[in-house]
């Protein structure tokens, strides 16, 4: 309880402590009446007191209700743009889940893909290596070939000579027929002192151009 208001009902009951002795005594003189009189003016105060005491804690009461909804109003408004806030962040997780589950099936394809093509690979350079070991086989071969014909030109000088004459060495941009006329010759003769079956040449082969010293 407020302090005034305490005091002003102290004050109420000492008035009502007057009121109740008579009117004829020791109390009624004018000194006394203006006492009721004051006292009067107290409890007519009092109850103007207590209804403002009233009113405001009415006011106070809706203040409090008003601020407390308020204050509901926004943390309900802040939860909900919370909630909202959640949802996009777990929408763009999703998104992101997705394109991380397409990037990691993309590796393994590419994965698999890289596999195979080493897997191509290897075999190529096995067969590369084959067939650079037939080259190495063929150039030895061709060396050996090689020798055996200046073996054979050293057997017999005055043959050699002879077979320089009635050969020619296959250049670039020689055909049969070219050759045929620049050697005065056909080409049928060549096919048929070289054993020739078509018309393919290759540069640096050795063609005879006679027969026999012919």
């Amino acid at each position: 309880m407020r302090p005034w208001v305490y005091f002003c009902l102290m004050t109420i009951s000492f008035a009502a402590s007057i009121n109740a002795r008579p009117q004829s005594g020791f109390y009624t003189n004018p000194e006394v009446d203006e006492l009721r009189l004051e006292i009067d003016d107290l409890k007519h105060a009092l109850n103007t007191a207590q209804v403002e005491i009233n009113l405001i804690d009415e006011r106070l009461n809706k203040q409090n209700n008003a601020a407390k909804t308020q204050a509901t109003t926004k943390e309900i408004t802040g939860l909900s743009q919370l909630a909202s806030t959640v949802s996009r962040i777990e929408k763009k997780v999703s998104k992101l889940e997705k394109i991380l589950e397409k990037i990691t099936n993309d590796l393994r394809t590419l994965s698999t893909s890289t596999h195979q093509t080493q897997s191509k690979l290897a075999t190529i350079e096995t067969t590369l290596s084959s067939h650079d070991q037939r080259l190495g086989e063929v150039s030895k071969l061709e060396k050996t070939l090689h020798t055996i014909s200046k073996a054979i030109g050293k057997e017999s000088p005055s043959q050699t000579t002879s077979t320089k004459a009635k050969s020619y060495r296959v250049k670039a941009g020689d055909s049969l027929d070219k050759i045929a006329k620049t050697q005065h010759t056909s080409i049928e003769t060549l096919r048929k002192i070289n054993n020739l079956t078509s018309d393919k040449i290759m540069i640096g082969q050795e063609l005879k151009v006679s027969e026999n010293g012919t």
